[in-house]
This record gives structure tokens, sequence and C-alpha cells, in this order.
């Protein structure tokens, strides 16, 4: 680096029928460049920097060689502003009567001003939020990082959900702060919603059904989602298409009970729908594991039933009967709004619908179904 901050250049404006070629200017002009240039130097030596950067710029107007430049560049870095400071070298290296060695040092000074590191700081309210810079993890609000120069995306998250990102560029080592508010007590407050398909053993009454093709669609409101616990609360609906044969013969469908055929294999569609709540556990970022409990109704769908599973009637009616819901659930997050879900246990108990057949074959007791399915889950 140069040994003196400024290059003074009078001693080239002293030679003044030199100048006068190089620069076309007249020698009164060049005498008002070196005054001025002396009054810049004192200025700086004084602190005045401002005034310093004037007098630079005023003499480089009247003819001054392209060393002001330089000057002024060191006057904008005083004065804390280095993107000018950048624009100045930057013309001081275009100009053509720099010598190898002031150029190589203008091209040192540039590379060193464009490769400061910046202070990242991030808050947020309230605190201890989790930051990523970049995909990696940072730390937990109040943040101070430092910042390589460029483009970094921030991420300010309650645990695997973004509750703010944004984009910021690191320049000249500016300061580049990220603030936050992430809601009313961190609660971290948002819907989200749920699809798991998967299977269902039936256990109605004595009667051991097949598994069934099942689907299960929820919706939830969550009013707390903070460092490693999670509450939901919301609706849980689930579709099961029923089968059931008909080993019970003739009693299935005596004459004169019932004027319609009754197939010896049937089927019915069960919906239940539940208003359930849910506590998670954040094992990590993205891994969570989950538990809920739910009590809601449960319909049968079918013209008519018979077989093992109902005495027999040409216009069937079910009915609606009260239920209960309970399961688990692990899900790992492939990014701030998809989750894949894994539902190992999946449970339904409910009363038996109206007709369910006491004998030869009791359906009559308790329903249950057990299962599990996978899906995905999106937080809104």
């Amino acid at each position: 680096m140069r040994t003196r901050t400024l290059l003074l250049v009078s001693a080239l404006l002293a030679a003044t029928a030199t100048a006068r070629a190089d620069t076309g200017r007249s020698a009164p002009e060049l005498d008002r460049a070196r005054t001025l240039d002396h009054e810049g130097a004192r200025a700086f030596r004084e602190g005045r920097y401002t005034d310093a950067m004037r007098y630079f710029e005023d003499a480089l107007k009247l003819g001054a060689p392209s060393e002001e430049l330089w000057n002024i560049a060191r006057c904008l870095l005083k004065l804390d502003q280095p993107e000018d400071a950048s624009d100045a070298l930057e013309r001081y290296l275009r100009a053509p009567d720099v010598s190898a060695s002031d150029r190589a040092e203008a091209k040192d000074q540039l590379e060193e001003l464009r490769h400061r590191r910046s202070t990242l700081t991030v808050t947020s309210s309230p605190a201890n939020a989790e930051v990523d810079v970049d995909g990696r993890p940072a730390g937990r609000t109040p943040l101070s990082t430092d910042l390589a120069p460029g483009e970094h995306t921030v991420v300010v998250r309650e645990g695997a959900r973004a509750v703010h990102e944004e984009r910021v560029v690191a320049r000249f080592g500016r300061a580049v702060i990220v603030d936050t508010q992430l809601g009313p007590g961190g609660s971290g407050k948002r819907f989200e919603g749920t699809a798991v398909i998967g299977v269902l053993w039936a256990r109605l009454g004595s009667f051991g059904g097949s598994a069934h093709p099942a689907a299960l669609l929820g919706a939830a409101y969550v009013p707390y989602d903070h460092g490693r616990f999670v509450v939901a609360l919301g609706a849980r609906a689930t579709l099961t298409d029923d089968t059931w044969g008909n080993s019970v013969g003739a009693s299935a469908s005596p004459p004169s009970a019932v004027r319609c055929v009754i197939p010896g294999h049937e089927e019915a569609t069960a919906l239940s729908a539940f208003l359930d709540g849910a506590v998670g556990y954040r094992a990590s970022r993205r891994l969570r594991i989950e538990g809920d409990v739910g009590v809601g109704v449960a319909g049968y769908f079918a013209s008519r039933v018979g077989g093992d599973l109902f005495d027999p009637t040409c216009s069937a009616a079910p009915g609606i009967v009260p239920a209960l819901h309970a399961g688990g659930s692990v899900s790992y997050a492939f990014g701030p709004v998809v989750r894949a879900v894994v539902s190992p246990i999946w449970l339904e108990l409910q009363p038996a619908f109206d007709g369910a057949r006491s004998a030869p074959v009791d359906a009559s007791g308790a329903w249950l179904r057990l299962g599990a399915g996978i899906g995905v889950a999106v937080d809104l």
C-alpha cells in the first residue's frame, strides 16, 4: 500500500508548459488547480474530509492530473462511503495518465474494498428463533455473524416453519440487518392441511373383516408452534370402502323378509368426521413426532345390506353413530411448507350401526378400525 495517504499533484502541476500540452488548460487555470490541491491536502490533514474532497474535485475540473481521483477516493473512505470510493477508484484506473505502480496499488485497494466481509445481524420479536443462511443453520436470534460479499438468503423460522425469508446483498463490508415480527408471543399461528392414504383393518363386533383402502383428510389451526412443541386444533375425515361376505347361508335372506336380491359379496362406504387436537414434538428442525385424539361421528352409505354384517334389508338405513379417533404420525420437512407424513398407527372406535347382525354372527358389539398410511402435509 502507499506510504502516503494522498498523492500530492502540485509537482505535476508545476510543469506548466507540459501540463498545458497534456490538458489544454491555461497557466492561470493550472495555478488555481495547484492552490486547490494544497488546500485539499491541508483540509484532509485537519480531518475536514468533505472540504478536502471538494477541493480535489474542483482541482480535477481545472486540469489537475487523475491522481486527484485517488485523493477523492481516500476522502470517501474516511467518510465511510466505500461505494463511492469504489467508483472513484474505477475512474482512476480508466485514466490514461496513471503509472503502472500506482495502477497496481489502486487495483489492490479496489479488491480490498470489494472483498470486505459484512456483519449480518438478525433480530426477531420474540427472540430465540432459528436462523438459516443459504440453507445452513447459523444460530438463534438475536444473532450477529460474518457474511461474505455477495447475495445470500436469510430464513427466520420457528421450528421447521419459515416465518420470514429475505434476499440480502453484502457489499463493501456494510452491515446487513434483518428484523422480523414472529407474531404474538412467538406462537407461530398458521394453518396446515394433511392428506394420507392407507389401509384400515376392521374388527366389526366379533366379525373380523379384511384390510380396506382408506383416505384421511385433515385441516388444522396451529395456535402454538415454538421451540420443540406444536399444538394443533382441527378436523379430520376418514373415508373407507368396507366389504364383507355371506357365510351364514340362507338365514341371511329369509324369503318372507326380503323381496330383493342381496349379493353374497357386499360393500358399503364408511365416512367418519372428527374434531380433534394434536400435540407434536420436534425431534430436530425437520423431524416431528405427533399424536392426536378426536371425537366425532361415523356414517355408513349402502342401499341394501345383509350377509354376515347386517340383518338383510332392501332399504338400508344404518344411521350415524358417535366415534372416537386416535393416531400417531412422524413427519419430515422437505422445505418450509411441505412435509412427508408416515402414520404408523391409526385407530377408530364406534358402536355398531343400526341393523348390525347379532346371530349367528355377532356384529352388534363395538366396531374397531386399525390401520396405517402415508401422505403429505402442507403448512400455510
